[in-house]
């Protein structure tokens, strides 16, 4: 939010960071939207889809990953601080050095989304729960859900501009034998999902193989295919 030179700089909010000071390498300029999309896909599963470090991962993880909410991560991190650990990882934890495969882009996005969401909020909760869905890894035929009109049902009641989050098995799971249902008809498809979503802006729609670590029963590489869309 860019403040009118003729209004007090104390009148503009203080909720949410201005794009102008950011401070990330080689002058960049981190993507909230798409550090979103990468921070739900890849990192929410440890971290928690509200930054608070208790993601489905979580329980078998030892340390703890970081609660980005808690006052001495709010007071401790800021843009380059978290660009930092983003890059380079935690040794001696789960958390992995990102910038072996991705760009300084890339980290930069993500650290912009988890210091405007968490870090920099006035209250440090992040997404309100009202404003999001989260479906991980259900299993429900695509008679169950047509008969419930299930995701119809769940584009409905997400608030204008409220997001979307599922990730759930492919048929390819079938192959891989590594958790999930052994029945094709409780996996899903990217194309079926996008038709039952529909109303929805995709700011992440993949089908992808990545490896699962949650307990005895899922473990391995699995075929899943994730989404992540926000209401129009």
């Amino acid at each position: 939010m860019r403040v009118r030179p003729d209004v007090e700089a104390t009148s503009a909010p203080a909720t949410k960071p201005v794009l102008a000071d950011t401070r990330y390498p080689y002058g960049i300029n981190g993507e909230y939207d798409a550090g979103m999309a990468f921070y739900i896909a890849n990192c929410s599963t440890c971290h928690g889809v509200n930054g608070d470090g208790k993601g489905p991962r979580a329980y078998f993880i030892l340390p703890k990953p970081r609660d980005f909410r808690h006052p001495a991560s709010r007071h401790e991190l800021d843009r380059a601080r978290l660009f930092e650990s983003i890059a380079k990882g935690t040794r001696g934890s789960e958390m992995p050095a990102w910038d072996k495969v991705l760009s300084a882009q890339e980290i930069a996005n993500v650290a912009e989304y988890v210091y405007r969401a968490f870090i920099a909020t006035d209250d440090g909760r992040g997404m309100d729960p009202d404003d999001a869905l989260l479906a991980l890894e259900r299993h429900a035929t695509s008679k169950i859900r047509a008969l419930a009109d299930l995701h119809r049902r769940a584009v409905t009641g997400l608030c204008p501009g409220g997001t979307f989050l599922l990730e759930a098995y492919t048929p390819e799971q079938l192959n891989y034998r590594t958790g999930g249902p052994p029945v094709e008809e409780m996996m899903m498809a990217l194309g079926t999902l996008e038709e039952e979503l529909r109303g929805l802006e995709w700011l992440h729609a993949q089908e992808l193989v990545r490896d699962v670590h949650e307990g005895e029963f899922h473990h391995g590489a699995g075929a899943v295919v994730q989404l992540i869309g926000r209401k129009l």
